[in-house]
């Protein structure tokens, strides 16, 4: 598990869009790709946003880009706390997107 402490800088309640690509299983000169190969949830402020997330099947293949978006996550301590659990292998995040929730 890892995990990732952003800064926020007053109390209120944020859309976070998570963006992901799965670049080692079933990318050329890599391993054979396929789903269930690469599986975690992604908790955010101690709830579980994702649950068995899996790039791979989420995007419909390797080297391809899948955003998912989570709206409304309260943020009152001045940081926002997002961690990745793996279920299969380790997990994986490209980019994270964090504005104010509309």
């Amino acid at each position: 598990m890892f995990s990732l402490n952003l800064p926020i800088s007053t109390p209120q309640s944020v859309d976070v869009k998570l963006h992901f690509a799965e670049l080692y299983y079933g990318a050329p000169g890599r391993a054979a790709g396929g789903a269930g190969k690469r599986v975690f949830d992604v908790i955010a402020e101690g709830q579980t946003v994702l649950n068995n997330f899996d790039i791979f099947a989420a995007s419909g293949g390797a080297l391809q880009a899948v955003v998912v978006p989570i709206h409304g996550i309260q943020v009152n301590n001045g940081t926002l706390n997002l961690q990745f659990k793996a279920e299969q292998d380790f997990a994986s995040i490209a980019a994270i997107e964090v504005l104010a929730a509309t």
